[in-house]
């Protein structure tokens, strides 16, 4: 049995010796290798040296990473200057050095992997009360360390991709994103968190499901992670969207006239590529884990408020922790909010971004911020009038649009312009 763990030391000579004889070499590899990297632990500490000069943009060759090396007291560790320039000596042509990064970025994984292994079988043996969970962190730890994200772009990359941006805009329509549910919504962009946030019985889940039935419908794949309703529930909802009385759709005595219409609707929906994660108990890393094994194309999360955390800042960090989600996967998610009811006075007011339930870093990390309110009477029960608000986006206008809300089937829909109400608030009434 070999007991040498994966390595290729050949490599991690080549990279070295590469960065000494090109001043090209690190800004093409520092976005790919860590010193940790580096099977040879000396050949990490000469790699730590190189980043402090680039760090500082100074040149890199035999001659200064020494020097560098020597300050840092590590010089002879490495081997001295003689191992320095006996490294840039066998440096090759330096086209191919990513390619040589990138194999050394492999073995390491693969030594991760091995660590990984040992360390979960440990985790069994000893029988550990949460076991998995802990097993599941360390397979957590991995993703971010080896996960291909590009973070570092040079001008042609730059160029190049908003030229392609160019060119999708020249056709007049823009296909590429999630749809939404709504005329007045332009897709869903990918590494983008948009938040749709509500008082209590104003919709909010039903508008999540028109968002995750808009993107399925269009053959993306989705993912929608329920902390609150049901599977059986959800699924009732989104049978009666297509226009069947939700009280049928929940009771299952689905009357004559309505067969036909469900049918149609199971085929549509049985025609989706789509996860519904139902966990009351689920928490980020518990996310992350099903966005890693589905892949998905956007996200859905029901709802903020039910996540379990003890302080204010676990669930900001959650939030933060979401964004950064959508960033790794580069996909849109939805997070679905609770609103503050703090003004006992009037409760269900005009929402404003002041209202998000508990912390301002949902306003800081979304790229859009989403308002569905629907008007209460004097006994505080929602109306059919139902306002959709757009109070933030990075990339586009404040409005808001005048939506129906038809309980029958729980769903919204958009109001010609004929409809909207004589009582319908003017710009300066809206508080964004």
């Amino acid at each position: 049995m070999n007991n040498v763990p994966p390595q290729a030391l050949e490599a991690e000579e080549t990279v070295l010796g590469a960065t000494m004889v090109s001043g090209n070499v690190l800004p093409v590899i520092v976005d790919v290798l860590e010193p940790r990297d580096f099977y040879r632990e000396s050949h990490g500490k000469i790699y730590r040296g190189a980043l402090a000069l680039y760090a500082r943009s100074e040149p890199v060759d035999a001659i200064t990473l020494s020097d560098e090396l020597e300050q840092q007291g590590t010089l002879e560790e490495v081997g001295g200057k003689v191992r320095v320039f006996e490294l840039a000596s066998l440096a090759p042509a330096t086209a191919n050095v990513k390619h040589y990064a990138e194999i050394v970025k492999e073995k390491a994984g693969l030594r991760d992997l091995i660590d990984a292994g040992k360390r979960i079988e440990k985790l069994g043996w000893d029988g550990t009360e949460d076991g998995l969970e802990q097993a599941d962190l360390i397979v957590q730890e991995l993703a971010p360390r080896h996960t291909s994200h590009t973070t570092v772009y040079d001008a042609e990359g730059v160029v190049a991709g908003f030229r392609e941006r160019v060119a999708i805009g020249s056709k007049g329509v823009d296909n590429s994103g999630v749809p939404a549910p709504f005329s007045f919504l332009p897709r869903l962009k990918g590494s983008r968190l948009y938040v749709v946030a509500g008082y209590t019985a104003d919709g909010k889940t039903a508008l999540g499901l028109q968002f995750f039935s808009a993107g399925c419908d269009s053959s993306s794949r989705g993912m929608l992670v329920t902390n609150e309703m049901s599977e059986g529930d959800l699924t009732a909802r989104l049978v009666a969207q297509a226009g069947i009385p939700h009280h049928q759709c929940e009771s299952g005595q689905i009357e004559a006239q309505h067969k036909e219409t469900m049918e149609a609707r199971l085929a549509q929906i049985g025609g989706w590529e789509f996860r519904l994660i139902d966990d009351e108990g689920i928490d980020l890393p518990g996310i992350r884990r099903q966005v890693r094994l589905y892949r998905p194309d956007f996200l859905i999360i029901d709802h903020l408020h039910r996540f379990k955390w003890k302080e204010r800042r676990d669930l900001e960090a959650t939030v933060v922790g979401i964004t950064d989600l959508a960033k790794e996967y580069e996909i849109p998610v939805i997070l679905l909010a609770q609103l503050n009811r703090s003004n006992w006075q009037d409760p269900f007011p005009r929402p404003s971004l002041v209202r998000l339930r508990e912390t301002a870093v949902l306003e800081q990390e979304a790229w859009n911020v989403w308002f569905i309110w629907r008007p209460r009477d004097s006994n505080y029960e929602p109306g059919e009038h139902a306002e959709f608000m757009v109070a933030k986006s990075r990339s586009g206008p404040l409005f808001f649009e005048n939506l129906e809300f038809q309980s029958q089937y729980v769903r919204f829909d958009e109001k010609p312009k004929s409809m909207v109400p004589v009582t319908e608030p003017g710009k300066d009434d809206i508080p964004f």
